[in-house]
């Protein structure tokens, strides 16, 4: 997931909210480190029961130091750290989570943009709205309005992330798409630690996937010693496999191989 776009916003409503809270002005990071514990606590409380629908009041940020710049822009680079082995997955649905059941219309899906990602450019947000993620229906990606600003969350924050990833470390990670049911955020946790007490998850497709993971983590790959299907690397044809749908593991080319994530990717007025 990306860090916080706009660091400045979360940051001026944090001095706000403990200035108010402290009885006098708060403008700095040292007058907020001299707050006691119990106003600091309740200017993050206050902060983050303010923030708008879909979106993250705090998280981490790109400062000019210890994160230069956005992870998407540093990949592309070449700046990090290429020696661990790396397995990506995301789910289908990933946005839906985020997005409010009142955002159906078009000018909606424009106003929430403004809030998900903070200090989005005028000019960009009409291109993104117009141009990069067209009104909806578009087939094989949305068919309504709402659908569209899950999509673009998606994306933004999910799955453009995970090929960004991928091809920075050469191809030679593993990747994976979980689509099971509706196959929102968080859903795959349940299959990732499955324990067998509880009967939401499949047994035998949480089974596999903790295979392929335990594999991994202990050997490098999750083809190690495995009567499972072959895993393949996500290669130049950005091959991912599947848990869920109409077979419990499949083969498919990871739909984040678009235009749209290459122009995330390249944004930056993110940072």
């Amino acid at each position: 997931m990306l860090p916080i776009l706009d660091p400045a916003v979360p940051w001026h409503q944090t001095l706000d909210a403990a200035s108010r809270l402290a009885g006098r002005r708060i403008s700095n990071g040292a007058e907020l480190r001299a707050l006691d514990s119990e106003t600091l606590i309740n200017a993050n409380r206050e902060v983050i029961a303010k923030a708008k629908p879909g979106t993250f009041a705090y998280g981490p940020s790109p400062d000019g130091g210890y994160l230069p710049d956005m992870p998407g822009v540093l990949l592309r680079e070449g700046r990090f750290d290429a020696a661990p082995k790396m397995m990506l997955g995301y789910n289908l649905n990933e946005g839906d989570f985020f997005v409010p059941a009142e955002v159906v219309s078009a000018e909606e899906v424009k106003s929430f943009l403004q809030n998900a990602i903070p200090g989005i450019p005028s000019d960009q947000l009409d291109y993104i709205t117009g141009t990069l993620y067209p009104h909806a229906p578009q087939h094989g990606l949305y068919q309504t309005e709402r659908e569209r600003a899950a999509h673009i969350i998606s994306e933004v924050y999910f799955t453009c992330n995970t090929r960004f990833m991928g091809t920075a470390y050469g191809n030679q990670t593993y990747n994976y798409r979980f689509q099971v049911g509706e196959a929102e955020h968080g859903q795959d946790v349940v299959y990732t630690f499955y324990t067998g007490l509880d009967y939401s998850a499949p047994a035998q497709l949480a089974k596999k996937m903790q295979l392929y993971l335990t594999k991994f983590a202990q050997f490098g790959s999750p083809n190690h010693a495995s009567s499972l299907p072959e895993w393949p690397v996500y290669g130049k044809g950005a091959n991912i496999v599947t848990f869920g749908g109409q077979q419990d593991v499949g083969v498919d080319v990871d739909a984040a191989k678009n235009h749209r994530c290459a122009y995330w990717q390249s944004r930056k007025w993110m940072g």
